[in-house]
């Protein structure tokens, strides 16, 4: 389907599907609501695999990663990209957050990702969620 096309129009005025619904064979209905979601996505993502660039619906979006429903590959949403582990290199918050870190002279757990300040003591986290659990002991320094 031609997205200049969508909505469908008569004489210039959108309507409704359901106004000549039963004009149409149940897989144009389907293609139709498919395209309808996929048109009304901001900022769409689509496989990064050449061979399929399917839509990936946004119920097949996790956090920053989606998953094709059709060939499986995994797609970054920051990036368009191949799925990769790891902070995204083009997501602009991250990476401020990340220089600030550095000029703080911040540190990142290495389990959990989180960025920390040492103020005192040793370079071991403890969380707030689980005080007096030691989460991480292998500070980079």
């Amino acid at each position: 389907m031609d997205e200049s096309l969508y909505p469908p129009r008569c004489c210039k005025i959108p309507f409704e599907i359901d106004a000549i619904r039963h004009l149409l064979i149940p897989e144009l209905i389907s293609d139709f609501h498919q395209k309808k979601i996929e048109y009304g996505t901001q900022n769409r993502t689509y496989c990064s695999t050449p061979e399929c660039s399917s839509f990936l619906y946004p119920v097949n979006i996790n956090g920053d990663k989606g998953e094709c429903s059709l060939c499986f590959g995994e797609t970054c949403i920051v990036c368009k990209g191949r799925g990769h582990t790891g902070d995204c290199p083009q997501d602009e918050g991250v990476q401020q957050v990340l220089a600030m870190a550095t000029e703080n002279q911040w540190r990142r757990c290495n389990n959990c990702h989180r960025v920390v300040e040492l103020r005192t003591g040793c370079n071991h986290i403890t969380s707030v969620n689980q005080p007096l659990f030691l989460l991480c002991a292998n500070m980079s320094r």
